[in-house]
């Protein structure tokens, strides 16, 4: 009865459950929000809010079902909100690996978010550019969502990652890799991983989002054989307005 109540409660006023420092991210908080946990940071969300919802909107343009899906990857696992938007609305029911390298977070996952509902999976205490460059495994699926509060570390977005995540990679896979746009800094950041990526990987679209006032980029590259060209098309005539823009304000604030 006393959940209930709480439950019942924190569809009007959502409810701390616990705040910890975890040992990568300085702060970490688990809410009770509209009947369901939640895993924040102190400026964004980590999982099971309304930015991981965006994952779902991006994963309905890809048909899953056309695909040999054996193995998938999630670099940034979290509370699992990214695996669950797959066994739930894609019923993906391979092998899941996931790495995540704060301790304090796989703590709060295993108490508040029920990790037996992701299974079968391996979740794997690790940093992710270590796990890339040592993993003998190739993935269907790689979904990169790690960051530290808004910031994708800087190590994720050099040559020595990107290529480990090309060769990992499977002959039919996608790549989905998650950027918070929160400034001018990051806005940059994402400029130069797109270009990084169309090098190595080959064509890499983008997935543009809003979320709270903020962009949210997500870079999408799969193998030519599943690429539709239409949605190719379409998302370079993006891509292209988007370095269009991005160099004119550049030329205007010189």
């Amino acid at each position: 009865m006393k959940n209930f109540i709480k439950g019942m409660i924190s569809y009007v006023i959502p409810l701390r459950a616990t705040s910890r420092k975890g040992e990568i991210n300085p702060y970490l908080e688990v809410r009770l929000e509209r009947g369901k946990h939640v895993l924040n940071g102190a400026l964004m969300n980590h999982s099971f809010g309304k930015r991981k919802n965006i994952f779902k909107k991006v994963f309905s343009k890809y048909d899953f079902s056309k695909r040999k899906i054996d193995k998938v990857l999630i670099l940034g696992f979290g509370a699992g909100s990214v695996a669950t938007i797959l066994r739930k609305y894609w019923n993906i029911k391979c092998l899941i690996t996931g790495v995540e390298l704060d301790k304090a977070v796989i703590e709060l996952q295993n108490k508040y978010f029920d990790p037996k509902r992701y299974e079968p999976l391996i979740l794997i205490h690790d940093d992710a550019l270590k796990f890339v460059m040592n993993t003998k495994d190739q993935y269907d699926i790689i979904i990169m969502d790690v960051s530290i509060e808004n910031n994708t570390p800087y190590k994720l977005m050099q040559t020595q990652f990107i290529e480990a995540l090309s060769k990992i990679l499977s002959s039919q896979g996608i790549i989905f890799y998650n950027k918070a746009i929160e400034s001018s800094k990051h806005l940059n950041e994402a400029v130069k991983l797109h270009v990084l990526c169309n090098k190595i990987l080959g064509e890499t679209t983008v997935e543009k989002n809003w979320i709270n006032g903020y962009e949210n980029w997500i870079f999408i590259h799969q193998k030519l054989s599943h690429a539709n060209p239409l949605v190719l098309k379409r998302h370079t005539e993006i891509s292209s307005n988007i370095f269009a823009s991005h160099a004119k304000n550049n030329l205007a604030t010189q």
